[in-house]
């Protein structure tokens, strides 16, 4: 067991020398060879052996390839049809061959995830078993641990020193090779030296070294193999074909032995006096006889625990749930019979692999950042998943735990996970919560859970200061229907009454049955404004009368029912949830004693602000075609006061009234859509105003800003229309600027700048109003095609005495020009402000200190003056 945890928490070694095999030139059509590789290219299947000298895994004696890597290279080659030439090459040519087409394999790789990109690897091909060598008068170093505060000699880029890196306290020391760091090894500059067993054996063997031993197990073990190109399936086939033939005839294992390494003698560096022989003696013999009674008992240990390994062995194997291990790098270190049904392969097929192996990537990744974050985290994490299983096809929801595994030393080395299905368990849970919280028969929510909802809408709106709505329901005559035609069509109509519901409502509003004929629409996130938010409800609740009004095709006849609502808002103050829910059944019961078929709300007040708002609609829509809307201009000047354009100002003449200021009917307009043909008249008027003044050189240089919607902007064809209205008017599109508010850029940005964009092609100007007051992100400021940044008035009319508004002012202004923009100081009242503006670098003003809104003839007398 120990073998195999080492074996698969071994990281990929990155060999630096490799082996390729080329196909002949009937099977490829390579390209012209260069001066280097042009030998190459006139042979037949060919294997390519990297000089490097790694003896003796893969060396050159002289000129000609030897080591265990190239004996199994040339027993495979005795079972593969075509031939290979084995032949010395620098790894990156390798590979660049392989990549012409000239070559089909590299011998001897590691498998990485990049590698897997280009090449299809082979079965393994040979296992390597990295020890750690010291001194023998040192103690043996039992693990990879034990190598802190000690000098560690590591070759440059190989296994130990991608594993042994991750400790900062073990000082590494890169060897230039292995026979000068064994050497330091004698002479004492390092302490130990981490390598492949086999090189170790071979070097110290070779080059007669003493005072030297293998100390404690291999910190790591890796697989090498043959990677062949990418979609080469047949030479991959006939290599795999081949490993398992030289394998089944022995000759697999006389190329190991023949290349096995000589064990390493341990010597000290003097030689053992004959006194201290007798002692070492009679100490072994008194050693032996303690051994013998010790053997006894632990023979007696071992079967004790033999019975307990093989009792907890067979308990995971039976339980229900998924059991898996894996190392620090996602590689399978163990798993049980359930695991190899989800992967629908054996335990000896999943070990040493990971999930990327099995799964689809996104699945891959997403168990690969759970094992992290449990490893990160020191301590057990739970998630719920859903998994299909590979060998049935079935498909559950399971809870998963991975706990970190720690080694003696307290080290994370891996992740131990169990997999529960819960499926049968949830939707226990989902059925028990439906029966407590919806009703039965229209699955909607019942009494108890609206009134929780209820509760958090309630606690929201006094939070957030937006107004709710609760909307009561009840179907006229439905006692009659159901005694004349039977509770089975009354039961089918109030599924039909909760699905209409369910489409006059947006997805984050509430419908529940309270029982029998009786509905409520609880509606979250309206207008702050008790008026705004009472015409929003009124529309729901038409929306609703006139949805359950339509006929209903039930049985074999058409059924028809009315309904009464009644509405009551939530948000002004302290209200319980039942005094919401009384208030909306009061006025359901008015709705009925008004007739019924109709709605209507809980405050009188209310009602009457609804019925004045509608009154005001109706006039506002007349308000275009008797041309009572009008256009009032406020001066911009710029440093000496000259006015260089205007801002247009809309106002609406009312017959009555008189003059109404746009706060007053412009939120209206952009609820009920009207915005859009009052913002198109502005435009057309101000194109208009912009073709006369450029007729006149006394007002030809006049620059005329409007403001533009939102709903107005987000009009797919709002390009087509300033276009259009410039054409028709002959107005220069450079004397035309439209202002948007931070909102209306940021509602889909893309949108945004594409439209800019295309205005911007033809002359038209861009100026962000309001600035500072929204979102300001120099993300967004660097994007938009803009020409003006307008300081919002807010900020300009405590200056210069209120320093953080100062600051402000500075600091936006400063922004604006770093970015290229101008800026337009709205508000300014006083020559205080217009002198501290200009001293920041402001150079364009507006406000009363230069001139109120006006009527167009007084805004040209004012122009001629100055």
């Amino acid at each position: 067991m120990k073998r195999r945890l080492w074996r698969l928490l071994t990281l990929l070694v990155l060999i630096p020398m490799g082996l390729v095999a080329c196909t002949s030139a009937a099977q490829q059509s390579p390209a012209k060879p260069t001066e280097s590789t042009a030998e190459v290219s006139k042979a037949t299947p060919l294997i390519f052996l990297g000089n490097k000298k790694i003896a003796p895994v893969v060396y050159l004696e002289g000129t000609t390839p030897s080591g265990v890597a190239v004996d199994l290279t040339r027993a495979l080659a005795k079972h593969i049809s075509q031939p290979i030439e084995i032949r010395a090459m620098d790894w990156s040519q390798a590979q660049g061959l392989v990549a012409q087409g000239q070559a089909d394999a590299l011998i001897q790789i590691n498998e990485t995830e990049q590698r897997r990109k280009l090449y299809d690897f082979s079965d393994a091909l040979l296992e390597s078993r990295f020890s750690i060598f010291t001194n023998t008068d040192r103690t043996a170093i039992s693990s990879a641990s034990s190598l802190r505060g000690l000098r560690v000699g590591v070759e440059s880029g190989g296994l130990p020193q991608l594993l042994l890196a991750k400790d900062s306290l073990i000082g590494l020391t890169t060897i230039p090779n292995f026979l000068a760091g064994f050497r330091q090894l004698s002479e004492g500059s390092l302490d130990a030296i981490v390598v492949d067993h086999r090189v170790g054996s071979y070097v110290i063997a070779e080059n007669n070294l003493r005072g030297i031993k293998v100390s404690g197990s291999p910190i790591a073990l890796s697989h090498s193999a043959i990677a062949v190109r990418k979609g080469n399936t047949d030479l991959l086939q006939s290599i795999n074909k081949a490993l398992r033939a030289i394998k089944a005839d022995g000759t697999y294992d006389a190329v190991l032995e023949k290349w096995r390494p000589k064990e390493v003698v341990f010597q000290t560096r003097e030689q053992i006096s004959r006194d201290t022989y007798y002692a070492v003696t009679a100490a072994l013999l008194l050693l032996l006889l303690v051994s013998a009674v010790w053997m006894v008992f632990l023979r007696r240990e071992l079967a004790r625990r033999h019975n307990s390994e093989e009792r907890l062995h067979a308990l995971v194997q039976t339980i229900p749930d998924l059991v898996w291990l894996k190392d620090m790098e996602g590689a399978y270190l163990f798993c049980n019979q359930q695991f190899e049904r989800f992967f629908g392969a054996s335990e000896a097929e999943i070990v040493g692999k990971t999930d990327y192996d099995f799964v689809n990537r996104e699945l891959a990744d997403f168990f690969r950042d759970n094992d992290r974050k449990a490893m990160a985290a020191g301590e057990p994490r739970s998630n719920e998943e859903w998994l299909t299983f590979a060998r049935d096809g079935y498909r559950g929801l399971f809870e998963t735990i991975k706990t970190p595994m720690l080694d003696h030393a307290q080290q994370v080395i891996g992740v131990l996970g169990i997999a529960r299905d819960v499926t049968a368990r949830k939707a226990a849970e989902e059925k028990i919560e439906r029966l407590a919280f919806y009703d039965p028969l229209t699955e909607l929510p019942n009494r108890r859970l609206v009134l929780d909802r209820l509760r958090q809408a309630i606690a929201g709106s006094l939070r957030d200061g937006r107004q709710g709505a609760l909307l009561f329901i009840d179907l006229d005559n439905f006692k009659v229907l159901n005694d004349t035609s039977g509770h089975a069509v009354g039961d089918l109509l109030l599924i039909e009454v909760s699905r209409r519901l369910a489409l006059c409502v947006r997805g984050n509003d509430t419908i529940a049955r309270l029982g029998g004929d009786e509905f409520v629409v609880m509606l979250e996130d309206l207008s702050a404004n008790p008026g705004e938010a009472a015409a929003q409800a009124k529309g729901v609740g038409e929306k609703i009368h006139a949805a359950l009004d339509r006929p209903y095709a039930i049985g074999d006849a058409p059924h028809r029912t009315t309904a009464s609502i009644g509405i009551t808002l939530f948000g002004d103050g302290e209200q319980s949830v039942e005094d919401v829910l009384k208030q909306a059944d009061i006025a359901m019961y008015q709705a009925k004693a008004a007739g019924r078929d109709t709605l209507r709300f809980f405050d009188i007040v209310m009602e009457t602000a609804v019925a004045a708002r509608a009154a005001m609609e109706t006039v506002l829509r007349s308000a275009l075609t008797n041309r009572q809307l009008m256009l009032h201009y406020q001066p911009q000047v710029n440093g000496a006061r000259g006015t260089i354009g205007a801002e247009a100002l809309l106002r609406w003449q009312h017959p009555r009234r008189g003059v109404v200021m746009p706060g007053e009917f412009v939120p209206l307009a952009e609820e009920t859509g009207l915005i859009i043909s009052i913002g198109q008249w502005v435009l057309e008027t101000a194109c208009t105003q912009l073709a006369a003044w450029a007729g006149d050189a006394a007002t030809a240089h006049l620059q005329l800003a409007i403001n533009v919607s939102a709903r107005q902007f987000r009009q797919p064809n709002f390009v087509d229309c300033v276009r259009t209205a410039l054409d028709q008017t002959g107005a220069p599109p450079g004397r035309l600027e439209l202002e948007l508010t931070e909102s209306v850029v940021l509602d889909n940005i893309d949108d945004t700048i594409a439209k800019m964009q295309q205005l911007k092609e033809i002359g038209v100007g861009f100026a962000m109003d309001d600035f500072g007051t929204g979102y300001s992100s120099l993300s967004y400021l660097t994007r938009l095609p803009l020409d003006r940044l307008k300081i919002d008035r807010s900020f300009i009319c405590n200056l210069p005495d209120s320093e953080s508004d100062a600051i402000v002012v500075q600091a936006i202004i400063t922004m604006a020009h770093t970015l290229g923009l101008k800026v337009v100081a709205e508000g300014v009242e006083t020559t205080e402000q217009h002198d501290f503006l200009g001293q920041q670098g402001c150079k364009i003003f507006q406000g009363y200190l230069f001139g109120k809104p006006m009527p167009l003839g007084e805004f040209e007398a004012a122009v001629a003056a100055r």
